[in-house]
């Protein structure tokens, strides 16, 4: 036998194989589906009827929704309120008109705590201590959304009746690389987001309907998990250093005009710039920008932060420290396969946050009478 044949021999036999496999795998699911089911499992609805459309073609959380999610990361719930914002899952408050909220929150999915129940995430365990101190705040992040998007739902809110003392805005490197862009995406029939032009598949349909495919998807992640190292490169085009002014330029021009419209209504903002974990092990990302040839910055949105915060006089926390300190600790820093915070993090990032922003009389109530004195009432 010729070794030229004998590629041929091994491709077809792994093909076989392959077919082998699919065969078991086909014939053996519905024998797991009824055990799991016997066993009290239950599909998840995968966040269906979660998201609505919403404004100049984006989307916000429809309300009174109540949805699970079965991710490689585990299960989680989202529940919302009245108003469509993220909330605990104790009975929302559904009184009409004007209500006194102390502070409403701003930013993107890792503000809104994805893969984490709303008691585990960063925003939520912040809520929990504003609570204790006899404060209220309302979570208005949503992931996916862009500063544009954002602001868009503030301003729709307080035709709402949400009229804030504070704003406290976790801005990201997602969020300054997006500064100045709107985020549109398609909301459909199933009410999940759909990039445009995109119907639902077949994964979709077995998240859905069948317990044995999350089963299968997190074995075959424990045996072979997305590492960290595999999601750096996704990273990369953050952190380029020739895009600093515009990310410098844009953030201003976005928080200039938040920063007015909160003026405008006695809401004193607050910017908290929200790090991805990678910022504080940067060589990874370094590695991975190599084969392309382009300079990266672990400090790229941080500056760019820095400088329009300056410019408009505004309050700047940096949530890098808890994570350095964390990380010093050798502890994970986000969940699995995934570069959100996990629930340690967002309990130290909450804290760390919390605290300085006391030991600056910035949440007291008094401070928070000072900073919006009357703008919970109503207005012309």
């Amino acid at each position: 036998m010729s070794t030229s044949s004998q590629p041929g021999i091994w491709k077809a036999a792994a093909g076989k194989l392959a077919l082998v496999v699919a065969a078991v795998w086909i014939a053996s699911f519905p024998a797991a589906e009824a055990v799991f089911r016997l066993l009290g499992e239950r599909t998840t609805t995968n966040l269906a009827n979660l998201y609505q459309p919403f404004g100049a073609g984006g989307y916000r959380l429809r309300a009174g929704a109540a949805e699970t999610a079965d991710t490689i990361q585990g299960r989680y719930s989202v529940v919302t309120n009245d108003l469509g914002l993220r909330c605990g899952t104790a009975t929302p408050r559904t009184s009409p008109g004007p209500r006194r909220v102390d502070i409403v929150a701003l930013g993107d999915s890792q503000a809104f705590g994805n893969g984490l129940p709303f008691e585990d995430s960063l925003v939520g365990q912040l809520a929990a201590r504003a609570e204790a101190s006899g404060l209220h705040l309302e979570n208005a992040a949503v992931g996916g959304h862009y500063l544009a998007n954002q602001f868009e739902l503030l301003r729709w809110l307080d035709t709402q009746g949400i009229r804030p003392r504070r704003i406290l805005l976790f801005l990201s490197p997602y969020l300054i690389a997006t500064a100045g862009k709107y985020n549109y995406a398609s909301v459909g029939s199933d009410g999940r987001l759909y990039a445009r032009g995109k119907k639902p598949g077949i994964t979709v349909w077995l998240k859905q309907n069948t317990v044995t495919y999350g089963r299968l998807r997190n074995t075959i992640n424990r045996f072979h998990p997305l590492t960290t190292d595999e999601l750096v490169p996704l990273a990369v085009k953050i952190f380029l250093k020739q895009l600093e002014g515009p990310y410098r330029d844009n953030t201003l021009a976005a928080l200039t005009e938040l920063s007015q419209w909160a003026g405008e209504r006695r809401a004193e903002l607050t910017i908290v710039y929200t790090p991805m974990a990678v910022e504080v092990a940067f060589d990874a990302v370094r590695k991975a920008a190599q084969p392309g040839g382009g300079e990266v910055d672990a400090d790229v949105p941080l500056r760019s932060a820095r400088a329009a915060t300056a410019a408009l006089g505004l309050d700047l926390y940096d949530l890098r420290a808890p994570l350095a300190q964390l990380s010093a600790q050798r502890t994970v820093l986000t969940l699995p396969s995934d570069p959100h915070y996990g629930a340690r993090t967002s309990a130290m990032c909450a804290q760390s946050l919390w605290d300085a922003l006391n030991s600056r009389d910035r949440f007291s109530p008094a401070a928070l009478a000072r900073a919006g004195d009357g703008a919970a009432g109503t207005r012309q």
